[in-house]
C-alpha cells in the first residue's frame, strides 16, 4: 500500500484583470478561487451596477442601446468565466 503524498502547487503573484493574469486564467494556471471570486464575482459586480445606472438613473434612447451591447459584452464575459473556472476546478486544496 502506497500514500502519494500531493504537494501544493504554488502560483506567482500576479496583478489582477491584468492581460497576462487573464491569459493564466483562461489556460487554467491559476486557483480556482481567483477564477471564480475575484474574477466572477467582480464582473458581475460590476455588471449589475453599469446595467442599474443606465436602466435607472440614465434613462434616454442612446443608453437603450448601449445596454443591448452591454449585454453581448456580458455574455462573452460570462463564458470566459465559466471557461476559466472549468480549467482551473483541479487547482484548489479541497479536492473531494
Amino acid at each position: 500500500m502506497t500514500v502519494e503524498l500531493q504537494t501544493e502547487k504554488v502560483f506567482p503573484k500576479m496583478r489582477y484583470f491584468s492581460m497576462a493574469w487573464l491569459k493564466a486564467l483562461w489556460r487554467g494556471d491559476r486557483p480556482l478561487w481567483e477564477a471564480w471570486w475575484v474574477f466572477g464575482a467582480g464582473t458581475t459586480i460590476i455588471s449589475y451596477g453599469v446595467a442599474f445606472l443606465g436602466a435607472y438613473l440614465l434613462r434616454s434612447p442612446i443608453v437603450e442601446i448601449f445596454l443591448g451591447i452591454w449585454e453581448i459584452l456580458i455574455i462573452g464575459v460570462q463564458i470566459f468565466l465559466w471557461v476559466s473556472a472549468w480549467k482551473c476546478a483541479p487547482n484548489t486544496h479541497n479536492k473531494f
